[in-house]
């Protein structure tokens, strides 16, 4: 059985980041996904792949981040096989600022209207998926 994964490298200054996307239907969602990626951040991207393997045994967590001070996290909700509503949180490093809103009393947060309800809409036509937004605040 074939899987399909995706992963976006960004640099920003001396600092590198990796993001890995488990489940990426073509190379041509994924690149759209990347198009709309890119307006959240001020990294840029060093390189991006579409692979395919072949007899996949999955291992693991599928999105990780490292190396940059501060990341954009993006929660984004959806209903599972079973009508059960879940989340997924997906990391953009060195976030434009100017997608955020300051709120006194808790930090930084990324509005539904447009940003948030434009990346949910982005993951769901490279997942096939529907996600809905449902969060986003930076870490520092």
């Amino acid at each position: 059985m074939s899987k399909y994964s995706g992963l976006i490298q960004l640099d920003y200054g001396i600092q590198r980041e990796t993001i890995y996307f488990p489940s990426v239907p073509s190379l041509s969602q994924f690149t759209a996904f990347l198009e709309v990626f890119k307006t959240f951040t001020n990294a840029g991207v060093r390189k991006y792949a579409h692979t395919v393997t072949e007899y996949l045994h999955e291992s693991g967590e599928g999105l990780q981040s490292e190396d940059i001070d501060e990341v954009l996290m993006i929660q984004l909700e959806y209903l599972d096989n079973d009508e059960i509503h879940r989340t997924l949180t997906l990391p953009v490093p060195a976030p434009k600022r100017d997608l955020l809103t300051f709120v006194e009393g808790v930090g930084y947060r990324l509005l539904a209207d447009p940003s948030g309800d434009t990346f949910a809409q982005a993951y769901s036509t490279l997942t096939g998926k529907n996600y809905t937004f449902k969060n986003g605040w930076l870490l520092a």
